[in-house]
């Protein structure tokens, strides 16, 4: 019969689509794990994977073995949980999904706070903008910019951001300032094409016919290329103001059309409902909680 490393062992490859950095995600080598999913397609007598030097596709048979491989997965890990609860001591890794755009200086100091008050309980962070991982089990909370899609997910507030179109000192005292938006045409823009912010530039030139032609100007998926490309002077473009509020406030970049009504884009800790919460899950819910009750007290106090 094969062993639950096995079952772990064959998940990994099919969730990253590869040998070797299945190997790399459990600290195996790549001959230890290419030998533990021989080892289970033996006990077994069938191909789960079709590999070759180049490629990795799942069999059919693969695909209902795995779902079933993660189903017998999560219930070791849910009765492992269940068994920690029972001590007095609080420990385990917590893993956390987060957009780049949300790692700030405050992000990490609102997780150093809650290991101040736990400190045997452990952070994995994983950068992401999906949510699919969240479902199966992978995540245990995810923070996102985006609404609520799925039933399955409760949704906590966590902080509110607003998207601002913002260039350099640098670029205004070389080109000069846009006066308006649709002068924007005579200016360097580099579209972002991430978080839905190249849709929001979309609506703001309704005479585009809904599109714009993202061929004619530079373009970036990742939010830091985007913010370096910015303070060097290399156009102007739209960012949220939660990630470049500082540099604003120092000088270091400039806001432009402060007019625009652009509407607050709330970023919320996401968690699978529907699956058992540990106790660690519990602590961490309740600290954040806390944690943007006495930010909203705080911003409400007079001055």
């Amino acid at each position: 019969m094969a062993k639950l490393d096995e079952y772990q062992a064959f998940v990994t490859i099919v969730e990253l689509k590869s040998l070797s950095k299945a190997a790399q995600a459990l600290h195996l080598s790549p001959s230890a794990i290419s030998k533990k999913l021989t080892q289970l397609e033996d006990s077994l007598s069938v191909t789960l994977l079709e590999r070759s030097t180049r490629s990795l596709a799942v069999t059919d048979v693969g695909k209902s073995f795995y779902r079933d491989c993660k189903s017998i997965l999560s219930s070791v890990t849910e009765a492992e949980e269940r068994l920690a609860d029972n001590q007095k001591h609080i420990s385990g890794k917590l893993t956390l999904s987060c957009p780049r755009v949300l790692l700030q200086p405050q992000f990490f100091h609102m997780l150093n706070q809650f290991k101040q008050q736990y400190p045997d309980i452990k952070f994995n962070v994983s950068v992401s903008n999906e949510v699919e991982d969240l479902i199966d089990g992978q995540i245990d909370f995810a923070f996102r910019i985006s609404p609520l899609k799925d039933s399955r997910l409760t949704a906590i507030p966590f902080l509110e951001t607003r998207p601002v179109f913002c260039t350099s000192p640098e670029y205004i005292k070389k080109y000069g300032k846009p006066k308006n938006l649709l002068d924007l045409k005579n200016h360097t823009a580099i579209i972002p094409t991430y978080l839905n912010l190249s849709d929001r530039i979309r609506q703001l030139f309704p005479n585009q016919g809904g599109s714009l032609d993202l061929e004619l100007f530079d373009t970036t998926d990742d939010v830091y290329a985007l913010y370096q490309w910015i303070k060097e002077g290399g156009g102007i473009s739209m960012m949220l103001d939660v990630m470049i509020s500082e540099d604003i406030n120092n000088g270091v970049l400039e806001p432009l059309f402060p007019e625009l009504p652009f509407p607050i884009q709330k970023a919320q800790l996401l968690f699978n409902k529907t699956r058992y919460q540990p106790k660690k899950m519990v602590l961490f819910k309740k600290f954040i909680h806390s944690y943007v009750n006495n930010a909203v007290n705080t911003k409400a106090e007079p001055t």
